[in-house]
């Protein structure tokens, strides 16, 4: 029976990893693995140093599982590069790398092309995102359009401020308020706190 690591990635706290999560178990279940964990990050993929994907490694390289399952390529990396020296460094300890919703065998070589491919997509669709993301502030500047960040009034910062106060989860806070949890993280982090 194959020990199976299940590595889900969501780019911001704003985005929910349960419908990764649902699909890898569906597929655990259905092959009869084992879990050893499930490992989490809260990153963009661009970022090749992720607390989840640190640990996930090190913990290959200890030697605890058999098969790191995700559910597509842009989950593990955004970049060919990092793609590739994920699988290199997990193939080095023996473990391999599949994925719920693309069928690829990266022990094959027909497998690894095809890796490298939906990699290189994957890079080429980041980068159309990004230069079209810049283009369209460009247009909004050029419009006077006002960009960054909304201004979160006074009275919600000290609502946010005393909810926290009262031992209430960022996730609660922000449904009460009428925020996004990355607001109330925001929120928590510039202001001061203090002294009891």
């Amino acid at each position: 029976m194959k020990t199976a690591a299940l590595y889900l990635r969501v780019s911001t706290d704003d985005q929910t990893n349960t419908n990764q999560e649902i699909r890898l178990l569906e597929v655990v279940e259905r092959r009869g693995w084992k879990i050893h964990k499930i490992y989490l990050d809260e990153e963009s993929g661009e970022k090749r140093n992720r607390p989840g994907l640190n640990e996930m490694l090190l913990d290959a390289k200890r030697g605890l599982f058999d098969v790191v399952l995700s559910v597509k390529v842009d989950r593990i990396a955004r970049s060919l590069q990092d793609l590739l020296e994920i699988a290199g460094t997990l193939g080095n300890y023996n473990v391999d790398l599949e994925f719920s919703d693309q069928d690829l065998d990266i022990t094959s070589s027909q497998g690894r092309l095809m890796f490298q491919i939906l990699g290189a997509f994957a890079e080429y669709e980041r980068e159309i995102i990004s230069e079209r993301t810049k283009a369209g502030l460009r247009r909004a500047k050029r419009e006077g359009k006002k960009l960054g960040r909304t201004k979160i009034h006074g009275s919600k910062v000290r609502k946010v401020l005393e909810l926290k106060e009262d031992g209430m989860s960022i996730r609660n806070i922000a449904e009460k308020v009428g925020i996004s949890k990355t607001q109330v993280s925001r929120i928590l982090k510039t202001v001061p706190k203090t002294p009891s």
